[in-house]
C-alpha cells in the first residue's frame, strides 16, 4: 500500500485555502490527497466533503457537524475516509 502525507489546511479565507491546496498538489514529493470539508453550508447543519488529488476528485459526500463542531466532524471523518476505496493511493 502506498503511503501519502496527510495535511490539514484550515481557515476562513476561501482564496487562501484554495491557493494552499493547489500549492500542496503541485509541490509535495510523491503527491498528496486532500480531504476538504466545506463549511459554507454548516449553518444548515451539513458539511460537504470532497476528496481529491492532482488528477481530480475521487469522492464527495455530506455529513452533519459533530457536537456542532466542524473540527470534530473532520477528526471523526478523517480515518474512515482514508480507509475507503475512494481514497487515492
Amino acid at each position: 500500500m502506498e503511503r501519502r502525507a496527510v495535511v490539514l489546511v484550515g481557515g476562513l479565507h476561501a482564496d487562501a485555502r484554495r491557493a494552499a491546496d493547489e500549492r500542496l498538489l503541485r509541490t509535495v514529493p510523491g503527491g498528496v490527497a486532500l480531504l476538504r470539508r466545506d463549511l459554507a453550508s454548516a449553518a444548515d447543519g451539513t458539511l460537504v466533503r470532497t476528496v481529491r488529488d492532482a488528477s481530480g476528485t475521487f469522492g464527495t459526500g455530506e455529513a452533519p457537524p459533530v457536537n456542532d463542531c466542524a473540527c470534530c466532524a473532520l477528526c471523526e471523518d478523517l480515518v474512515p475516509t482514508v480507509r475507503t476505496s475512494d481514497w487515492p493511493g
